[in-house]
């Protein structure tokens, strides 16, 4: 329920204020009564790493899906939805769809690393 009431006013926040092309609010919300959220807070994007426990499972049409659970390691960095949550806030980052690296992405182009990878390619594919 919490949850549901959370995203309802991030919604109702979106209807009012479009964003811009290319954009998603990514919220997370503490497993908590409504009554113990201490509010919204806008951040960034953290690190969450899952330790010890990788399963492939069946998905309901017969195919592998892949399940990441066991041990939860945050690192819990001010101003990051990992940090937030953790104390008890909901998280709304603003995130991009394109996640294109484009500074690296114009280095390689420059080194002409295609050319090397395919290269490689056709040396190990014989």
């Amino acid at each position: 329920m919490t949850a549901a009431l959370a995203a309802m006013s991030v919604i109702a926040y979106a209807e009012r204020t479009p964003l811009p092309e290319g954009t998603l609010l990514n919220v997370n919300v503490p497993n908590v009564l409504i009554r113990n959220i201490k509010g919204f807070k806008l951040t960034r994007r953290g690190t969450r790493k899952y330790r010890d426990k990788f399963a492939v499972m069946k998905d309901p049409h017969g195919k592998d899906c892949y399940w990441i659970g066991g041990r939860i390691e945050d690192k819990l960095e001010e101003g990051t939805d990992v940090a937030a949550v953790a104390e008890g806030y909901v998280s709304v980052t603003p995130i991009q769809i394109d996640m294109t690296n484009y500074a690296l992405l114009d280095e390689m182009t420059h080194k002409n690393v295609a050319a090397e990878l395919d290269a490689t390619l056709r040396t190990t594919g014989k």
